[in-house]
C-alpha cells in the first residue's frame, strides 16, 4: 500500500509488534488536504459570481424557462431592452403536451396535438331542441342519402365534436336482424340527436346470423365485447332499433349508476308499465356491466331478459336512474314479432334463477363467432353466429 503502517515483529520472545508510518503516507495525506482546500475555494468563487449575475443561472421551473425563451423571441422596444423583461401571467395558459408541462403564449397558435377545451354538458350550453317531432309516416332516406346528410360521421358510425374535447365515450349497441327500414329511421334520427350532445360515440349494429331463434341479450353481450376491442368506451347504451327518443334533453352521457332511458313509450301511453322495468334503451358504465356479468345468454326468443337483468342490478345493489317523465319520452315503430323471435314460454322460470345464475351465466360464459365485421359510414355492422336453437 502507498499509505499505511509498516509493522515488524519484535525480537524472539516478545509478542508485540513495532509499527511506524511509511514516509509516502505523509506525502499523500498532504496532497489530498491541498486538493480539498482548492475545491472549497472554487465553490465559494462560483457562488459569489452567480450572486453578481456574472454567470448564467439554469435553476427555475419549466414555466420560467419557457417564459424567458418566448420573451426573447418577441419584439421589444429600446426601453424594454435596457430593463429586465416583465411577463404578464395572464397572457399564458397551461397545457399538457407529451406528458410534459409546457407553457405557451395564448397569442401563438396551439400545436395540433394540444388538448382542446373540454366540452360543456350543461343544458344551457348545448344546442338542444327539446321536444322533437318524430314521425314514421314517410319513408326514411336511403343509406346513400343518409351518408350525404351526415358527412361528419365516419369510421363505422363514429363522431367526435370538433370544437371541444368530449368527456363521454359512448358505444351505442343495437341488437338487430332483418330490420333495414327500422335501421334507416334509427340512423336518421339518432345521429343528429347524439351529435348535439357533444358525445364521442359510435353506433354498433349487432346482427344475428341465420334464421334461428333470436337472442337479444346475448347480442348485447357481444356488442359490449366487440366495441371494447375497438375503443376505450366508458359507458354503453343498449338500444332497441325500433325506439326513438322524442326529446334531446334525454342526455346519453355516461351515468353514475345504471340508467333506464326509455321510461315512457307511446305504446304504453308514456307511462312506466312497472317499477322494475329496465329495457328498451338503457345505459351502464363499463365497470357496472362487468360487475353484474352482463346479460344472461340463455333467453332465446322474446321477453324476460330485461327483467332478469334488472334483478342482477338489484343483487349487486346498483340503483336505477331515470329522467323525469315529462322528458323521457320515446316513440316506437310498430311491428309484429318476426319469425324466430316468438315469445319465450320459459322466461318466468328463468327469472327465478337470476339470483343464483348471474355469476355462472353472462360475459363469463359468452361464446360466439364473428361472421363479418364491416365499418360503414354511419354504423359498424357485426354479424355473429350465436350457436343457438334452430
Amino acid at each position: 500500500m502507498l499509505c499505511g503502517k509498516k509493522c515488524l515483529m519484535e525480537p524472539m520472545g516478545k509478542s508485540t509488534l513495532s509499527c511506524s508510518r511509511e514516509p509516502a503516507c505523509t506525502f499523500f495525506k498532504s496532497c489530498s488536504t491541498l486538493l480539498y482546500t482548492l475545491s472549497v475555494i472554487q465553490v465559494v468563487i462560483f457562488v459569489a459570481l452567480a450572486s453578481l449575475q456574472l454567470i448564467p443561472s439554469y435553476s427555475g421551473s419549466i414555466k420560467q424557462r419557457a417564459t424567458v425563451t418566448a420573451t426573447t423571441l418577441a419584439p421589444t422596444t429600446t426601453a424594454e431592452q435596457t430593463t429586465s423583461p416583465k411577463i404578464d401571467d395572464s397572457l399564458w395558459s397551461k397545457v399538457f403536451l407529451n406528458k410534459a408541462e409546457v407553457v405557451l403564449s395564448t397569442k401563438a397558435p396551439l400545436p395540433a396535438n394540444v388538448t382542446k377545451v373540454t366540452c360543456s354538458y350543461n343544458i344551457n350550453d348545448l344546442k338542444l331542441k327539446g321536444p322533437m317531432d318524430i314521425t314514421f309516416d314517410n319513408e326514411p332516406p336511403t343509406m346513400e342519402e343518409l351518408n350525404k346528410m351526415y358527412p361528419d360521421v365516419s369510421n363505422g358510425g363514429s363522431y367526435k365534436p370538433k370544437h371541444c374535447l368530449a368527456l363521454h365515450k359512448v358505444a351505442i349497441i343495437v341488437p338487430y336482424r332483418n330490420r333495414e327500414l327500422h335501421l334507416r329511421y334509427f340512423l336518421f334520427y339518432m345521429h343528429p340527436f347524439l351529435m348535439r350532445q357533444n358525445l364521442d360515440y359510435k353506433i354498433y349494429i349487432i346482427n344475428q346470423h341465420g334464421n334461428g331463434t333470436f337472442n337479444r341479450a346475448k347480442l348485447l353481450n357481444v356488442g359490449f365485447i366487440e366495441s371494447l376491442s375497438d375503443y376505450a368506451f366508458q359507458c354503453f347504451t343498449f338500444h332497441d332499433v325500433d325506439l326513438i327518443p322524442e326529446d334531446d334533453r334525454i342526455l346519453y352521457t355516461c351515468p353514475p349508476s345504471p340508467r333506464h332511458l326509455s321510461r315512457g313509450v307511446d305504446k304504453f301511453k308514456y307511462k312506466l308499465p312497472y317499477v322494475g322495468l329496465f329495457g328498451g334503451a338503457v345505459q351502464l358504465k363499463k365497470e357496472h356491466f362487468i360487475k353484474v356479468n352482463g346479460f344472461s345468454n340463455t333467453f332465446w326468443g322474446w321477453g324476460g331478459e330485461d327483467d332478469e337483468f334488472s334483478r342482477r342490478l338489484q343483487v349487486s345493489r346498483l340503483p336505477k336512474l331515470r329522467y323525469p317523465a315529462d322528458i323521457a319520452k320515446y316513440k316506437m315503430i310498430r311491428h309484429k314479432h318476426e319469425k324466430g323471435n316468438e315469445v319465450n314460454p320459459d322466461r318466468y322460470n328463468k327469472l327465478q334463477k337470476a339470483f343464483y345464475q348471474m355469476h355462472k351465466d353472462g360475459l363469463s360464459t359468452l361464446a360466439y363467432w364473428v361472421v363479418e365485421k364491416t365499418e360503414y359510414q354511419l354504423y359498424t355492422n357485426v354479424t355473429v353466429e350465436l350457436f343457438g336453437p334452430r
